[in-house]
């Protein structure tokens, strides 16, 4: 999958940055990480290298944690994670993405 360089999200445009690795608060390695200051989403190398199934998921997770923000929804973690895989099962499934 071709990893878009920005997202925007509401009023907000979210740099793509791949390729690093994120980490949580208690330092464990993360498939992705959205950051909202300075925003930016963080796709990992562990994701990457997991497959465009796991980016493509990522993405989605890290960008439904940005609407969240946004929107004041108020999505707990396991929430987002449910959201996130099941629309990519959803997009692949139906073949709702464009080819490269």
């Amino acid at each position: 999958m071709k990893v878009p360089k920005k997202l925007k999200i509401g009023p907000y445009t979210y740099p793509v940055i791949t390729g690093g690795d994120p980490r949580s608060e208690r330092n464990d390695t993360l498939w992705g990480r959205v950051n909202y200051y300075p925003a930016s989403i963080e796709v990992g190398a562990k994701a990457q290298q997991a497959g465009e199934s796991r980016v493509l998921a990522t993405v989605l997770h890290e960008s439904i944690h940005a609407i969240d923000e946004y929107m004041r929804i108020g999505l707990s973690e396991k929430q987002t994670t449910r959201l996130a895989n099941g629309l990519t099962a959803f997009l692949l499934d139906n073949h709702l993405l464009k080819e490269d």
